[in-house]
């Protein structure tokens, strides 16, 4: 037995120790289930919605003076904000080049203005790292014959230390520039050359201080010029333009690529009959070419392959025009330009599907000339004349961060009344954003929760949900849900939820009354009541009946062939006296009741959204008997038995007594 005791504790041990050891707890389970199943949920929404995913414009300031008209032009990141660079026209026929530094939380951090007599147009602006920038365009003053590429060198400040001019006799202009990957840098623009007399597409290259060290140029019988260059990856650059002298219409998109030496590996023409041009190029993450501009009087995108060949095009607006392209994180394009008067924003997919697009601006005229791609944010540059501070133009900076969005539309609810209920809200965000803030308009009737679920890619996955009280009365509430995320994107959804009462009044507890209380509340309710009375008499002397109906009851009524003979008094919202009626005097303590008898009577009550529901109940009514008093009879025996008790003590101590004695005498 003694060999059997350890095993036996042992086996106690493990029936009361947790399941921890190599276990699985069964709430662990259900809790990796449910992962599981949020993500397929959340998986399965995100590819079947239609759904805008959009730009949330967080901060838009205009910089200017009171005499300067300033168009900007390109924009780089900056380890201290932004920095902007244009043009800047005082009321004369002279411009400038400038620069600004702007913080987005502090503002102005620099502000510099180049240039001498004359027009100084700025188009491009290359960030050169520690080294400060290169600002690109082109000059005609005193000193040339007509127009000549102009570059100029800036520290990380703003100050100037140099400033190189190119050109021929003629009029040559520079639009954009890149880093050279042997150094230095590669300008394109146009030169004008007299046999015949057009525009030719123009390829410079400097060196790190701007000196010349060869260009080449490109062209037919007719205006060719290129607008913009990009690097490859795979090496050499691109360049994107307009030609009149190739294709097919009265001028057409024209891509180029060149080797680092500047020949031509390929050229193609994309468009129609009509107008049509490229301004802005990129190389996308995949190697593939996005180009925006204009066909016709509308935005047009254009992406191909890396030699050059059309995947997809894609036309917005009517009219608008296309400035400049970016990529996002989730190889989405995102273009600005103008429509009409406003700044125009579109984002399409890398498959060419527009997700959504929007105008800025207001009665005069904005548009879009620059977009600056960070990290889940942009900046775009542009110009305003709608908010200017001064009446003329002004810098237009805009700061938008990609929209988080629902991925399922938002849609009016119906919850029933008395029961505490939940809708969820499902919603997408980038994955380096997190949920800062989520309110709900009528937070006294509704709460709102967060739940969100966060897995590799690039998007954020959750919901947020919004939930009633048993107690939120019926009724149509408009909601009004806010989010608002790190960056502080918002995005909100308006819809109603209608609580409706939908079931009758349920009849739940009873208690019986006494003449200065209500006795004891029972919740299993029965057809059948004993009322008792009598003078001198504790009983029961009225009923009372409880129902379970959130709304309220709105009237008790009695019927059935006694109902004369009672009467009711509601209570509150949930419940009913039942008495005798006025036909019978009070007796007591007020309470009416009436004879002895039985009763057969159905209580109806109705709430206020015109529910019904009925019970039939039996009240039998009887006379008090007062039982005769056991305290007497219970002293009585009570006395008796201690008495036998006590006698029977004393009757063994004094046979005790005797004994001894006579075991003394006969000793």
């Amino acid at each position: 037995m003694k060999a059997q005791a350890p095993l036996v504790g042992f086996l106690i041990i493990l029936l009361i120790l947790p399941p921890t050891f190599g276990f699985y707890s069964s709430e662990e389970i259900l809790q990796d289930e449910l992962k599981t199943s949020q993500r397929e949920h959340f998986e399965r929404f995100v590819e079947t919605a239609d759904v805008e995913r959009g730009l949330s414009v967080v901060w838009n300031k205009t910089f200017s003076d009171n005499v300067t008209d300033y168009r900007c032009s390109a924009a780089v990141l900056d380890e201290r904000g932004y920095v902007v660079a244009g043009t800047v026209a005082p009321l004369t026929p002279n411009s400038n080049f400038t620069l600004m530094c702007v913080d987005p939380d502090t503002g102005l951090v620099w502000h510099h203005v180049y240039g001498a007599e004359g027009i100084d147009d700025c188009s491009d602006l290359v960030d050169i790292g520690s080294s400060g920038f290169l600002m690109v365009g082109h000059r005609a003053g005193p000193e040339t014959t007509g127009y000549d590429i102009e570059i100029m060198r800036v520290n990380n400040d703003g100050a100037h230390q140099w400033r190189k001019t190119h050109g021929s006799s003629l009029d040559d202009f520079a639009y954009a520039g890149v880093r050279h990957t042997e150094g230095g840098f590669i300008l394109c623009g146009s030169t004008l050359r007299t046999t015949p007399l057009s525009d030719d597409g123009l390829i410079l290259r400097v060196a790190g201080d701007g000196t010349h060290l060869w260009n080449v140029t490109y062209g037919g019988n007719d205006d060719d010029v290129f607008r913009d260059i990009a690097t490859c990856s795979e090496g050499g650059y691109v360049l994107a333009g307009s030609t009149r002298s190739y294709g097919e219409g009265e001028s057409d998109l024209w891509l180029v690529k060149i080797d680092e030496s500047g020949d031509m590996v390929w050229s193609k023409t994309f468009g129609g009959v009509g107008i049509d041009r490229g301004v802005s190029i990129i190389e996308c993450s995949n190697g593939d070419l996005a180009i925006t501009g204009t066909n016709m009087d509308d935005l047009w995108i254009v992406r191909t392959d890396s030699s050059g060949n059309m995947l997809w095009d894609r036309t917005f607006g009517d009219p608008s025009e296309g400035h400049a392209i970016c990529e996002d994180e989730e190889q989405q394009l995102v273009v600005t330009g103008r429509s009409g008067d406003d700044l125009f924003l579109v984002m399409v997919n890398a498959s060419g599907d527009a997700s959504w697009s929007d105008t800025l601006g207001g009665v005069e005229d904005d548009h879009g000339n620059c977009i600056l791609k960070g990290t889940h944010r942009y900046l775009i540059g542009g110009s305003s004349q709608s908010f200017s501070q001064h009446n003329n133009t002004e810098f237009w900076l805009l700061r938008a961060v990609p929209s988080p969005f629902w991925t399922t539309e938002p849609h009016d609810v119906s919850f029933e009344l008395g029961k505490s209920q939940t809708c969820e809200l499902y919603f997408s965000m980038p994955g380096n954003h997190s949920l800062r803030v989520y309110q709900i308009s009528d937070n006294e009737n509704f709460s709102i929760g967060r739940e969100y679920t966060d897995y590799s890619g690039p998007r954020l996955l959750g919901y947020v949900s919004i939930s009633s009280s048993w107690e939120t009365e019926a009724g149509t509430y408009d909601i009004r849900v806010t989010l608002k995320d790190s960056l502080d994107a918002v995005l909100t959804a308006e819809f109603t939820i209608e609580i409706e009462d939908t079931l009758p009044p349920r009849f739940c507890g009873y208690s019986y009354g006494y003449p200065w209380s209500d006795g004891l509340y029972q919740t299993e309710l029965t057809d059948e009541f004993n009322l008792i009375w009598n003078e001198s008499s504790y009983g029961p002397c009225y009923l009372t009946l409880f129902v379970w109906e959130p709304s309220g009851v709105k009237n008790w009524t009695l019927s059935g062939p006694d109902s004369t003979d009672f009467g009711v008094e509601s209570q509150g919202p949930g419940s009913i006296k039942i008495g005798g009626s006025e036909d019978y005097p009070t007796r007591g303590y007020n309470v009416s009741i009436p004879p002895s008898g039985t009763y057969e009577l159905t209580v109806t009550a109705t709430d206020t959204c015109g529910h019904s529901s009925s019970k039939d109940i039996t009240i039998i009514v009887g006379s008090y008997t007062a039982q005769p008093s056991i305290w007497v009879p219970g002293l009585v025996i009570a006395v008796a038995f201690w008495g036998i008790v006590i006698t029977a003590v004393c009757y063994r101590r004094r046979s005790r007594s005797k004994k001894r004695e006579l075991d003394s005498i006969v000793s």
